[in-house]
This record gives structure tokens, C-alpha cells and sequence, in this order.
């Protein structure tokens, strides 16, 4: 008796450390990209209330990344093997914020920080700006090229980056500067296709990079868009499309997710434990019958 005693208590304890690790990898990825969402709409909102502050500020910034630019064109190099820059890192800085630019694609609810270079710890937490491209400012002969992740357990980042297609539109807003580009050519690439990326005369063009196929990460997925000029209907349109309103609205569907989910994975729970004692409770009564 005691034996199998021992050995119901034992089965209840494997049971139990079984179901919290399995609650556990499913509540994990949730959790953690409502937190990064929540962190990040702070940040976003956090720069967008800096830049409104100071439009002297603006435009001095915008002028040093418009120069930066033009020497980028004329030097006329591959943006993948563009030599380090000591004042890059300097450039669209404010004060309180780290923050280059914002990207906004309504067509996938994503808005996200774009900071300087493409160091692990950027791409961790937002969208890297790859030094040697273009300043994302637009004008002519600019090439911003920026990069993300995918499938990262913290944070969704470019995860739904290939569902875009050609006609989808990008917002990036830098300082006062609201930039709207459309899709136009979507391509997979060897990784050592990106050395051939650079700044097309006379066009104003932004690709998004990230790795594919998702959780193989053997090839690299290219969003090119090119620069597109809006009329007062379509500026109508993009006004519902800022970042601090589809930000809150990312905010508010992840903790939607987050509360169904718990809810569902309760009732499941409340389900098994009330079965499994039902079963004990049934397998004690008949092991009783069986001694008497």
C-alpha cells in the first residue's frame, strides 16, 4: 500500500512539473512580446514627444544627415562594404533617446524603434539602421537599407515581414520628417547577394532585410520600396496610421492574447484536475472493494 501510495504521489508531482513547463512555453513568448510592445511604445512615444519640442533642432539634425548623405552618394560605394564612419553615430541624435527613426507598416500592425548600426543588442530590442546606407531622410540619390529579426521569443520585430507585397505601403518618421514609401519589389537572396546593394541615381528607395526561411535562416528576404508622394486624400489616410495609435493598438491586441490565452489554459487545467481526481477517487474506491 504504502508503495503505491508512494508511487501516486510521485506520478502527481511528474504531472504537476509537466503541466507548469508546458504553461510555461506557451505563456513565455506571449508574455515577453507584450512586455517588448509595452516598452516599446514607450519608447516611440517618448521620441515622438521629443522631436515635436524643438524644430530649430530638427532642422539642424536633418541638415548634418542630408550632408551625410550626399558624400555617401558621391563616394559611390556598396553600402554592405562602406567603411566605418566616425560621426555616424552622431548623427540624428537627440538628447533622452537613442532613437534614429521610426518604422510604421500598418499592413502587418507594426511600429518599431530604427537605431544606429546592426549590433546584436540593436537588433534585440528594434530595427538596425545598416551604416553606409542612406540616413533615413529621404531626397534623391538615398538608399536606406534597415534590418531586422524574426522568431525572436521577446519580440515579433520583422517576424511578418513576408506577407508584404508589391503596392504595401512603409512610413518611416525621423525627426519632423514624415517619409512614405510603397512596395516594389519583394526577392529572396544568397546572404552575399546584400554586397550588391547601393544608392540608385536619382531615386529615393528603402529595403528592409531580414532572414528566411523563418527558423532556417538560410537565405535573406529583400522589401524593396521606392519613395512615393502622397495626395491630400492618402495624407488623410495616413494621419489614422501614426505610430503612436497603431503602437497602442499592437499594445492593446498582445495583452488581448496574453488574457485569452491564461483564460483558456485555466479552464483547461480546472478540466484535467477535475477528471484526474475524479479517476483517483474512482481507482481508491475500487482498490477498497478489492481488500474487503
Amino acid at each position: 500500500m504504502k508503495k503505491n501510495r508512494l508511487k501516486d504521489r510521485l506520478l502527481d508531482v511528474i504531472i504537476i512539473v509537466l503541466l507548469v513547463v508546458g504553461v510555461s512555453l506557451i505563456l513565455y513568448p506571449l508574455l515577453s512580446n507584450y512586455i517588448s510592445s509595452l516598452n516599446q511604445s514607450k519608447t516611440i512615444s517618448n521620441y515622438l514627444d521629443i522631436v515635436n519640442k524643438d524644430d530649430d533642432l530638427n532642422d539642424e539634425l536633418l541638415k548634418e544627415a542630408q550632408t551625410y548623405n550626399e558624400k555617401l552618394y558621391e563616394d559611390n560605394r556598396n553600402i554592405t562594404n562602406a567603411d566605418a564612419n566616425d560621426e555616424y553615430d552622431d548623427l540624428l541624435k537627440f538628447s533622452n533617446t537613442d532613437i534614429m527613426s521610426i518604422i510604421t507598416i500598418p499592413k502587418i500592425d507594426l511600429v518599431l524603434p530604427v537605431y544606429h548600426g546592426t549590433s546584436e543588442g540593436v537588433l534585440q530590442r528594434g530595427i538596425g539602421h545598416i551604416e553606409g546606407s542612406s540616413l533615413p531622410i529621404g531626397g534623391e540619390n538615398t538608399h536606406t537599407v534597415l534590418m531586422g529579426h524574426r522568431g525572436l521569443p521577446s519580440s515579433k520585430l520583422f517576424t511578418s515581414l513576408d506577407k508584404l507585397a508589391k503596392g504595401d505601403i512603409i512610413y518611416l518618421k525621423t525627426a519632423n520628417l514624415d517619409l512614405v514609401y510603397e512596395v516594389d519589389d519583394v526577392k529572396v537572396v544568397e546572404p552575399d547577394a546584400l554586397s550588391s546593394l547601393k544608392i540608385y541615381d536619382d531615386k529615393d528607395y528603402l529595403t528592409l532585410i531580414t532572414c528566411t526561411p523563418y527558423g532556417i535562416n538560410t537565405h535573406r528576404l529583400l522589401i524593396g520600396a521606392n519613395r512615393k508622394q502622397l495626395n491630400d486624400a492618402e495624407l488623410n489616410a495616413a494621419k489614422k496610421d501614426n505610430p503612436k495609435k497603431i503602437s497602442k493598438n499592437v499594445q492593446r491586441k498582445n495583452l488581448i492574447t496574453l488574457m485569452v490565452v491564461i483564460i483558456i489554459i485555466l479552464l483547461l487545467l480546472l478540466i484535467t484536475f477535475f477528471f484526474y481526481n475524479k479517476n483517483i477517487k474512482y481507482h481508491r474506491k475500487k482498490g477498497k472493494k478489492q481488500i474487503q
